[in-house]
């Protein structure tokens, strides 16, 4: 093993661990959506029952961008974490995709699609609000999730 990738390896692997023990990944995947000034607009905890789905978050009106990112141990071994993926609108100025959408394979996130990219710092404030979204367990009317290919309910099931 290179001894460089060491220490990212052990870096990726405590944050997972602490982001679980926290509460902030119960089923060790949760997806989430923010603004751009990392405000929380939806939570979606990915229960562990191994069916394939999608989380789509479409961008609301009057927003330029929103971020997607997830916690939990749950994810693709080549999928990088600490960082968002970004959503654009779909319009001439952006000319972005118009939202993000999360795919898990079998309970197993294995990618998220979007217009761009940029690194994510999981602050106080950060985690507070996710765990304040998980308790109120609502859905934003910006998520749908398809489970197998039906479309289901959003949020936090």
């Amino acid at each position: 093993m290179n001894h460089f990738l060491l220490p990212v390896l052990i870096v990726i692997s405590v944050f997972t661990g602490v982001c679980c023990a926290e509460g902030l990944a119960p089923t060790n995947l949760t997806v989430i959506v923010c603004d751009s000034t990392n405000k929380v607009l939806d939570t979606v905890i990915v229960p562990d029952d191994k069916k394939s789905r999608s989380v789509k978050f479409t961008l609301p009106e009057g927003t330029d961008e929103i971020r997607v990112f997830a916690l939990g141990k749950r994810q693709h071994k080549d999928m990088q974490t600490g960082y968002y993926i970004t959503g654009r609108p779909d319009d001439k100025k952006w000319m972005g995709l118009g939202y993000v959408e999360a795919h898990v394979e079998k309970g197993v996130l294995t990618g998220i699609d979007g217009n761009g990219f940029g690194q994510i710092k999981i602050d106080k404030n950060l985690k507070k609000q996710v765990l304040t979204d998980i308790k109120v367990g609502t859905t934003a009317t910006i998520t749908t999730v398809i489970i197998n290919g039906e479309q289901g309910s959003g949020g936090n099931g």
